[in-house]
């Protein structure tokens, strides 16, 4: 989705894009947006297979390639340099690579030595970069309400650990604490509790429980929500454009970073790692009640996100592809 991002504003700008992509399986996605995309036929997890596939579609024509896979070596950017501009996506950080620009546009970003280590390369770093889709370009300020009425739960594409599930479990024990509250649970393409959840619901009668999937218009559910819960991934960035005071909760190691970073900068809360012994439910529904009861808090988080997060980082990126023609 960020290359999608990234490669609509350099179509606005006037420049041409092609997407290259290992298998078919990624071929469906650019097609369905009917983006041109090449079929590599080479294993995603193992970029040497590409080298001389790739070859066969650079030409005097294309002056620069992004290259987004954590399966990267120097030795395949610098093949790809004899050839033309080297533009690289990295939130790994496990390596430090040499290319013609790097973005990390991580809220952790400019904590990371990429100078220091003699990258001389031009850094676009911290969440002026931050690539989102164009509905969440400029979003106005968000309005505070005295009383809440919304709370969105998003946990991105999958949710192993059986966090919603467990939150439904333990907002049905507590649910007078939350009257006149609607929950929206937005579940991801790989989340396989949808029907246990909706299950549970009907059996307690939790009508104020909306469970939902597939959803194309989520900035729509971001930009009228109140407040939200969500997962340490890019998901946090959107909801920050959308200004919606959120608490964070870390599903994988690379998330990590984001939420310790985002706590420590006071503009989300962090709640802890879904992966812990003592990760308590109830906690989670405490440190919501606290900001529900907190307009203050939720004033002040709402403007830091917005001034943070303007929603034009795709567009700054692809500025600068362009300028490397």
């Amino acid at each position: 989705m960020r290359c999608m991002s990234i490669a609509n504003e350099i179509i606005r700008l006037g420049g041409n894009i092609c997407f290259l992509v290992s298998d078919s399986e990624s071929e469906k996605f650019f097609e369905s947006a009917q983006m041109p995309v090449e079929v590599l036929g080479t294993r995603w997890d193992n970029l040497s297979d590409d080298i001389g596939v790739i070859e066969t579609y650079l030409d005097d024509k294309v002056t620069a390639i992004v290259v987004d896979s954590y399966f990267v070596s120097q030795e395949y950017i610098e093949m790809l340099r004899k050839h033309l501009r080297v533009v690289y996506i990295d939130d790994f950080i496990d390596q430090f690579l040499m290319c013609d620009i790097l973005v990390n546009y991580s809220i952790y970003a400019e904590d990371i030595p990429y100078r220091e280590k003699g990258l001389m390369q031009k850094c676009l770093l911290g969440l002026e970069y931050v690539p989102l889709r164009s509905d969440f370009m400029g979003v106005p300020i968000k309005r505070i309400a005295d009383i809440i009425t919304d709370v969105l739960v998003i946990t991105g594409g999958a949710d192993k650990d059986h966090f919603m599930l467990n939150l439904i479990k333990a907002i049905g024990k507590n649910n007078t604490s939350f009257e006149g509250i609607k929950f929206n649970f937005i579940c991801g393409r790989y989340n396989n509790d949808i029907s246990e959840m909706k299950r549970i619901i009907e059996k307690t009668q939790l009508t104020n429980i909306m469970v939902r999937s597939q959803i194309e218009n989520v900035s729509e559910f971001m930009k009228r929500t109140d407040v939200a819960i969500s997962a340490g991934g890019v998901t946090l960035y959107e909801l920050a454009a959308c200004g919606v005071p959120t608490l964070t909760v870390a599903f994988a190691d690379n998330q990590l970073w984001n939420v310790k970073k985002f706590n420590d900068c006071k503009l989300m809360e962090n709640i802890g790692d879904i992966r812990d012994n003592g990760f308590s439910y109830k906690r989670v529904l405490e440190r919501l009640s606290n900001l529900i009861n907190d307009k203050e808090r939720r004033r002040r988080e709402s403007v830091q996100l917005q001034m943070s997060v303007d929603g034009y980082g795709a567009q700054r990126i692809a500025k600068q592809i362009i300028s490397l023609a």
